[in-house]
C-alpha cells in the first residue's frame, strides 16, 4: 500500500495508546507491520498533508475521502457529534438564563 492509498482513509480515531489508535490499527493491518511502525507512518502522512484531522468529530480522515450515502460508520459519527454539540447548546442556554435571572435579582435588590 502506497501513502497515496492513505489519502483516501475513512475517518478513524488516534489515541496516545497505540492499541487504542483505531488509525495506527488501520495502517499496521494495510501494512503488515507493528504498531510502533504504524505510528511513525501515521506522522509521516500526517506531516505531508495526506491526512487531516476533523475537529467536530475529533477523528483523522484521507484527505481525499469522500463519504458517500451508504457509508453509515461516517453518518452516524456526525449524528453523535451533532447530538454532543446540541446538548452542550441547550446546556450553556440554560447557564445563561440562570446569570440573567441572578443579574435580575442583584439589580433589582440594589434598587438599579
Amino acid at each position: 500500500m502506497t501513502r497515496d492509498e492513505f489519502r483516501s482513509m475513512p475517518p478513524l480515531r488516534h489515541n496516545r495508546d497505540l492499541s487504542k489508535s483505531d488509525v495506527c490499527l488501520h495502517i499496521a493491518e494495510k501494512l503488515g507491520c507493528d504498531l510502533a511502525q504504524a505510528k511513525r507512518t501515521f506522522k509521516y502522512l500526517r506531516d505531508r498533508g495526506h491526512l487531516r484531522f476533523q475537529a467536530v468529530g475529533r477523528w483523522w480522515v484521507g484527505v481525499e475521502y469522500v463519504p458517500n450515502e451508504t457509508d453509515d460508520c461516517y453518518r452516524s459519527r456526525v449524528a453523535a457529534e451533532l447530538a454532543h454539540l446540541q446538548a452542550k447548546v441547550r446546556s450553556l442556554e440554560a447557564f445563561c438564563e440562570r446569570m440573567k435571572d441572578a443579574h435580575n435579582r442583584v439589580c433589582t435588590h440594589v434598587g438599579l
